[in-house]
């Protein structure tokens, strides 16, 4: 690791298999764009899923 300027330490070696995890995940993450609808509220959907999930701790 090597001290960078702003103080924090930095790893400047980066493994090659690392980056093909990384680009692989990528292109996964990359094929589910669009499969959701436009107006697909996440934050309604993860609070509706919540509620069934602990209702009985209610």
């Amino acid at each position: 690791m090597e001290q960078h300027k702003n103080g924090y330490k930095q790893e400047t070696s980066v493994d090659s298999a690392d980056i093909s995890k990384s680009v692989e995940g990528f292109k996964v993450l990359k094929s589910f764009a669009g499969t959701l609808p436009a107006d697909f509220d996440y934050e309604k959907e993860l609070e509706t899923m919540r509620e069934e999930k602990y209702a009985r701790f209610n």
